[in-house]
């Protein structure tokens, strides 16, 4: 449910005003200025016939709206029998005839709600700038100068700011009022894994306060510059890591290449001899051979013998256990066998 409570600022201000149209007839007459000028025993039939005062001479209320309908200015004035401060001016319709009058509290409110309205959308324009600039930049270096110009901007009094950044131990700053003193200056550092890398500041060589708001942009601004840095030096570690890989990668390619190469030659060099070789693993699984009807796979006592143990006293079981050289001398199917077995030793 909207709380119609929140929502007043308009209704206050038309209840201040009165709108004069092309011929200084009244398009909309607020309650409460209404009031005001009735009391004074000023009606709205007769307001534009009102004697008043301006700075420099004594008219109409008519005539004061055509001056400012031409001249497209503000007017300052009083009428005769309400001595209060009235101010008319030009409204920025597409009706350019319309012409405003309103209480002299209601025009200040007025102003500062434009001046504050003003310094809001630069604000927000500062930080797409520096959210822009920050996005598309891959080295931070190039950013921070970049952002000098729209943090600047983003402040109340750019003619008078000058903005210095620090990062790393390097310096990024414009240094158009390096011969001034700064009256006030307003400083954010730039932390990243809660480690201090640097810091943000604005100095201001005019005697003015920073406001609220200009505190909370800085602050955003230097989590911005945190949250680019964290990005940047991520995806340059990602680069590096990838340079890395791609060079081990390269290396075990050429490394997987030399041994097949080698044992290709190995195995040419082995299928020369008549005897039966092969190199078997601890697990008695064969590796490579010499001979086909025995293959690369298996294990060695069911390719060469057709049983389903190992073999009594091995020899290779002796090799792996004392790392020597062992023999054995073995009959299977009537046939005499004599096996030797070689350690590998790396």
């Amino acid at each position: 449910m909207i709380d119609e409570a929140k929502f007043t600022l308009v209704p206050e201000l038309l209840n201040n005003m009165i709108l004069f149209g092309k011929n200084n007839n009244i398009i909309i007459a607020g309650v409460r200025i209404k009031e005001k000028l009735n009391k004074s025993g000023i009606t709205l039939d007769g307001i534009p016939d009102a004697k008043i005062f301006t700075k420099n001479n004594h008219r109409s209320l008519g005539d004061s709206i055509d001056e400012v309908r031409k001249n497209k200015k503000f007017l300052s004035i009083q009428f005769e029998t309400l001595k209060k401060d009235f101010f008319l001016f030009p409204a920025n319709f597409d009706d350019k005839s319309i012409v405003v009058l309103s209480t002299g509290e209601k025009v200040i409110q007025l102003s500062r709600i434009e001046r504050d309205l003003k310094e809001r959308v630069k604000e927000l324009e500062c930080l797409y700038n520096i959210s822009h600039e920050l996005e598309r930049s891959k080295v931070l270096d190039e950013a921070m100068n970049n952002l000098i110009q729209p943090l600047i901007q983003g402040f109340q009094f750019p003619e008078f700011t000058s903005v210095r950044f620090e990062l790393d131990g390097a310096v990024y700053e414009n240094r158009d009022h390096k011969d001034g003193k700064p009256k006030n200056v307003l400083r954010e550092n730039i932390v990243l894994n809660k480690r201090k890398r640097g810091s943000v500041s604005i100095s201001c060589h005019k005697q003015v306060q920073f406001s609220e708001e200009e505190g909370k942009l800085l602050k955003e601004v230097s989590g911005k510059i945190s949250r680019a840095l964290e990005r940047i030096e991520k995806s340059v570690s990602c680069e590096n890591q990838r340079k890395k890989l791609l060079v081990k990668n390269k290396s075990l390619i050429r490394l997987t290449e030399e041994c097949n190469r080698r044992r290709e030659q190995l195995r040419i060099f082995l299928s020369a001899i008549e005897d039966i070789i092969f190199v078997i693993d601890p697990d008695f699984n064969i590796i490579i051979s010499n001979k086909k009807e025995i293959g690369d796979s298996g294990k060695c006592y069911k390719k060469v013998f057709h049983t389903e143990d190992i073999c009594k006293n091995c020899p290779a079981l002796r090799a792996f256990k004392n790392g020597n050289n062992a023999s054995l001398e073995r009959k299977n199917l009537n046939k005499n066998y004599m096996l030797h077995s070689y350690p590998i030793k790396n």
